[in-house]
């Protein structure tokens, strides 16, 4: 038996049977081997758990968080990493850099 698992996660399992089939031999009538066939059985475990949806929800959440101050760190940095003069060129000052960064990730 072999456990497969497909990109949703829904496990099927695949069960082979060995059915002989008798192939008679001319001199001896005795059986030359036998084939082997396969099916499947798709067995699908989904939870209309609230509690499943609850988790899921909390981890995309917090993905989604940590996505974003990745972002808002990132431009910080390369904002303040630039010169008063290369600023001044974007139209930015020192003052302004935490607010810029933080629309750059959390109001786009």
């Amino acid at each position: 038996m072999h456990l497969l698992h497909s990109r949703n996660a829904d496990p099927s399992i695949v069960h082979s049977q060995h059915f002989p089939q008798i192939y008679p031999n001319s001199e001896t009538g005795q059986p030359k081997g036998h084939d082997t066939m396969a099916y499947a059985t798709d067995i699908t475990a989904r939870s209309n758990s609230q509690f499943g949806a609850w988790v899921t929800g909390m981890i995309e959440g917090l993905r989604s968080r940590i996505a974003r101050r990745r972002m808002f760190n990132r431009t910080y940095a390369e904002l303040a990493s630039l010169s008063n003069r290369e600023l001044a060129d974007l139209g930015l000052n020192r003052s302004i850099i935490r607010r810029v960064a933080w629309q750059a990730a959390y109001e786009a």
